[in-house]
């Protein structure tokens, strides 16, 4: 029988206060969201979906602050917090009851599936997500700062990318 494999580290709750770098690709790795020109990301039609998308995320999940993402070619990167002193709506403290350990997990679940029930009004059949994604707890300042110049510079990195086929 089939089981689903936990990424996630099994010693943190992912409903913490906390800083969080997340990485999420398309399925095969499939350049859906536009190009690298002159190191820059140039978005097409499904890049802006993700763009809008990735910015409503703190309206719509009051305890998230987004602090800063980078959309490329087959893969976003983020680095968000999750701060649960700020105004919760109903709504997310129905699905926290509901998912005690998996804030982080409902977040990018939800995201993923607006975004894709976006893309597919425009290109029905056509956009797929890779299963899941990868997600590291920042931990001090340093790192956050360190992360943070990755995700800024990660355009002018494309050519030497392991994201990049």
């Amino acid at each position: 029988m089939y089981q689903n494999k936990n990424n996630r580290w099994n010693k943190w709750n992912y409903s913490n206060n906390g800083f969080y770098f997340i990485t999420i690709c398309t399925g095969d790795r499939y350049p859906y969201f536009g190009n690298i020109e002159n190191d820059k990301m140039i978005l097409n039609n499904i890049g802006i979906i993700v763009k809008n998308k990735i910015l409503n995320i703190e309206n719509f999940h009051k305890t998230i602050i987004i602090h800063e993402y980078c959309i490329m070619p087959n893969h976003l990167h983020f680095i968000f917090e999750i701060n649960k002193n700020c105004d919760v709506g109903a709504r997310l403290i129905w699905h926290l009851r509901e998912r005690n350990n998996q804030l982080l997990s409902l977040i990018i679940g939800l995201f993923k599936s607006s975004a894709s029930r976006e893309i597919n009004k425009i290109k029905p059949y056509y956009f797929k997500w890779q299963k899941s994604f990868h997600d590291h707890i920042i931990r001090n300042e340093i790192e956050y700062l360190k992360i943070k110049r990755y995700i800024i510079n990660n355009p002018k990195m494309w050519n030497g990318d392991r994201n990049n086929k």
